[in-house]
């Protein structure tokens, strides 16, 4: 596989909710518009009266939903399991695992939820920049008082077990961060432009007392001279993906955070998803590179954690949207869905007559949660 360079843009999406309605037709249009007709039926929907936005994260056990006015879950019958009301104007939610934890864009706490309900808030004395959460969760932030960033990590009963230490030197910009599933590594990606070159880093901080021992702070044996990191996401061996403007790398953090392989890239990257064993990429627009040509634009990479290729899809637009389960994934190219199993055979299709904005398996291959600007709808297969 040769995927030559590539370069990251960072989105970071901010919603406007608004209140919750359930109803009981299929005003969304969510279920509509099947490639097969008798693909999926519609089994239930909530709807945002008026228009508006929403995130969700999928767990084990249902969805959490999130709007400016409140969080909730939903288990897999359908049946709301909790609700709290919130205030936020941009509120920002990430999941891992069955838990979630909600933000705003340039506030100052943290609320981290299981899917019975709310299990801790932290309140920090300056905006937050960046979260993370681990699959047990525990939670991570950066804050960033406007001279220096600040590194903080919390226990799953949202106890602070350790300071990170402070980033007070302005040529170093963290860009990215994650919590090993095995609570033992805080792992930050670095932008550091020292000596007027733009380099990427990557950090780990040992969360373990026992390997504190051995060496608590540590970095990739050699900065990668002109690349932005700008992704890093650890997988339930420890190991982290780490995507730039150049290559994808798996680094090892054991082992003096050997890379143990990188895949180079020579396209700009469209969505990136994980699975437990496996991730795939979109790949848009080649970059020009005479001597390193890229894909195809629209390619769909699925590779193992070995470095090694699974398989390739060819979509016919631009993919908007990638998931993974730990067998499938499905492919989004704006409101046309594709679901593949791992090895590349496909599964089903689905097109909505509205804008989803994404579709995530819900249970099993056979059902999907389908989550537009305007509401939600599961979906099953007949």
């Amino acid at each position: 596989m040769n995927f030559k360079r590539l370069r990251v843009p960072i989105i970071l999406g901010i919603l406007i909710i608004a209140a919750l309605a359930i109803i009981v037709t299929d005003a969304l249009g969510l279920g509509d518009g099947n490639a097969d007709p008798a693909a999926f039926v519609s089994l239930r929907e909530i709807s945002i009266p008026g228009g508006g936005g929403l995130d969700v994260h999928v767990s084990d056990g249902g969805f959490f939903m999130a709007t400016h006015e409140n969080i909730s879950f939903t288990d897999m019958d359908g049946i709301e399991i909790f609700r709290q009301t919130v205030n936020m104007s941009h509120p920002i939610l990430i999941g891992r695992g069955n838990f979630a934890a909600l933000t705003e864009a340039g506030g100052q706490s943290l609320q981290v939820f299981g899917e019975g309900g709310h299990l801790y808030t932290i309140r920090a004395e300056a905006p937050i920049s960046a979260i993370s959460l681990n699959p047990q969760g525990m939670s991570a932030l950066l804050k960033n008082d406007g001279a220096s960033y600040t590194i903080h990590v919390y226990s799953a009963a949202g106890l602070q077990s350790r300071i990170g230490g402070e980033i007070s030197n302005p040529n170093m910009i963290p860009v990215a961060l994650d919590i090993s599933a095995s609570g033992q590594y805080l792992a930050i990606s670095y932008l550091d432009i020292n000596e007027a070159q733009m380099s990427g880093v990557v950090k780990f901080i040992a969360l373990d007392a026992r390997l504190e021992r051995i060496e608590s702070v540590f970095a990739m044996t050699a900065k990668s001279p002109n690349q932005l990191i700008g992704h890093v996401r650890f997988f339930g061996d420890n190991r982290l993906l780490a995507v730039s403007n150049q290559r994808i790398f798996l680094i090892d953090p054991h082992n003096r955070a050997e890379v143990l392989w990188e895949i180079p890239l020579n396209n700009r990257l469209s969505a990136i998803a994980h699975g437990g064993g496996w991730f795939a990429v979109a790949l848009g627009e080649e970059i020009l590179d005479a001597e390193n040509p890229g894909r195809a634009a629209n390619t769909v990479v699925a590779v193992n954690l070995n470095g090694q290729e699974i398989f390739t899809n060819q979509a016919d637009s631009p993919v908007t949207h990638l998931t993974i389960s730990d067998r499938a994934m499905i492919i989004g190219r704006n409101n046309h869905f594709t679901a593949l199993e791992s090895g590349g055979a496909i599964l089903w299709q689905h097109s909505g007559l509205t804008n989803i904005n994404r579709m995530e398996f819900f249970g099993n291959d056979n059902r999907a949660l389908a989550i537009s600007p305007t509401g939600v709808a599961t979906l099953s297969r007949e």
